[in-house]
């Protein structure tokens, strides 16, 4: 149950902000958080009009996973220019598959599992959007190949 409380408190922050187009100085973030077992989510956000909205999301969502998991570590976490963001990560935000599993909410949240087996990954990415589409917050898939 906490695992579907981080996500979905996580997700809400991602789509609660108004929608923008994107532009040269649209920021997305990344925020990069191991848990225990070995799981990574890749939290995406964005796009973002300026760099500190971008920044204070990001931190939103830091401070949302570690108030939930007091053992996950947080590995990374920056925002980009939309310009510097990395191609892989861009591709989810069109809902294009990338090699690993990954939840795309509409329209500003994406989370991508690794770190353990493709199985794992998938069966964790399957039940999270589930529980955000339960939530009722809106609709969320899991993309995979």
């Amino acid at each position: 149950m906490k695992r579907s409380c981080v996500i979905l408190s996580v997700l809400l922050v991602l789509i609660a902000t108004p929608w923008q187009m994107v532009a040269a100085a649209d920021f997305y973030h990344l925020v990069t958080v191991r848990y225990e077992t070995g799981l990574v989510k890749y939290f995406l956000g964005g796009p973002y009009t300026g760099k500190s909205s971008c920044e204070k999301l990001a931190q939103t969502v830091w401070d949302n996973v570690a108030t939930t998991c007091g053992t996950c570590k947080r590995e990374f976490q920056a925002c980009y220019e939309s310009s510097v963001f990395p191609v892989v990560y861009k591709r989810t935000f069109r809902n294009e598959l990338i090699p690993n599993p990954y939840v795309s909410a509409t329209p500003k949240g994406r989370i991508i599992f690794a770190g353990v087996s493709r199985a794992a990954a998938i069966e964790e990415c399957q039940h999270t959007a589930t529980q955000f589409r339960a939530s009722g917050f809106g609709q969320a898939a899991c993309l995979f190949h």
